[in-house]
């Protein structure tokens, strides 16, 4: 694994040209994460939206037909885990948006001489993003994804 000690010292070996086209690269790919981010987000909203009048129409029908409202509830719980699912995305795509602006920002100081030190690179994390990505590898598990539902429906209902 490259660590960005060993990075950074490879951006100061390399030409003008060749981190003008690398810094391009990372540009046009964090581009691409903000469309994929912004593109994520709507949909967990339609999402959210649809988990939520799932389970109003559960709630409303339950009088009229225990297997209708069963069936909705069930559906309900079905969205909410492909939330769950895409809020993990969501985080990992953030992550790589953020490496894509670290890296355009290393390329762009390499290009004027300025010196890093290990430490300084690490500090150029943000701990909300290393908590992100954790966030996001937890929630990747099949345990985590079964989890949030299963307290909800431990609570008797959904979230409120």
């Amino acid at each position: 694994m490259v660590t960005g000690d060993k990075m950074y010292s490879k951006l100061l070996k390399t030409n003008s040209s060749k981190l003008g086209k690398l810094e391009a690269q990372h540009i046009e790919a964090r581009v691409r994460f903000e469309t994929r981010i912004n593109n994520m987000i709507e949909t967990i909203h339609q999402e959210e939206q649809k988990y939520s009048n799932l389970r109003n129409l559960a709630r409303r029908d339950l009088n009229r037909s225990v297997e209708l409202a069963v069936r909705q509830a069930l559906e309900a719980k079905m969205v909410r885990n492909g939330i769950i699912v895409r809020e993990s995305a969501l985080s990992l795509l953030r992550a790589n948006r953020f490496f894509h602006q670290m890296m355009i920002t290393m390329i762009q100081d390499a290009r004027i001489g300025i010196q890093y030190d290990g430490q300084r690179l690490r500090d150029m994390i943000p701990d909300d993003v290393n908590e992100s990505i954790n966030r996001a590898l937890e929630g990747m598990s099949i345990d985590q994804i079964l989890q949030i539902p299963m307290e909800e429906m431990s609570r008797g209902g959904g979230n409120e």
